[in-house]
């Protein structure tokens, strides 16, 4: 995933987030206000973009968890005869033959350039 591409789905759960409140508050303060069932259809509308405003929020999270720890989905490479591990595919030094693969994070010798990528969230993995 590109970098910030969560962004626009984060904003997008806050906006309706803060709907939703209003949506709620105004609800409930017409009903008291005008004794008429038209507040209560209100506050149902503020629930459920409450709902799906969480709902997105939980995708973001779930995205920024990827992004916070070790790429899952990453294949870590090596050339044969040397000690450093590349994730990264648009790394200028990594391997693309003659090489040693394996799906989970070395523990050490991982290349200093895809660290910096990942970093920066640069990374095609």
């Amino acid at each position: 995933m590109k970098k910030n591409n969560w962004i626009p789905v984060w904003i997008i759960s806050m906006v309706l987030e803060l709907i939703a409140i209003f949506a709620i508050i105004w609800g409930i303060i017409y009903q008291v206000e005008h004794k008429v069932p038209f507040g209560s259809i209100i506050v149902a509308i503020g629930c459920v973009l409450a709902l799906v405003g969480g709902f997105l929020m939980s995708k973001v999270i779930v995205v920024l968890r990827k992004k916070g720890g070790e790429q899952s989905m990453a294949k870590y490479r090596k050339k044969k005869g040397t000690d450093t591990w590349h994730w990264c595919r648009n790394c200028k030094n990594s391997p693309r033959e003659d090489y040693t693969e394996r799906d989970s994070r070395p523990g050490s010798d991982l290349c200093n350039k895809c660290k910096g990528k990942e970093r920066r969230s640069d990374c095609t993995a």
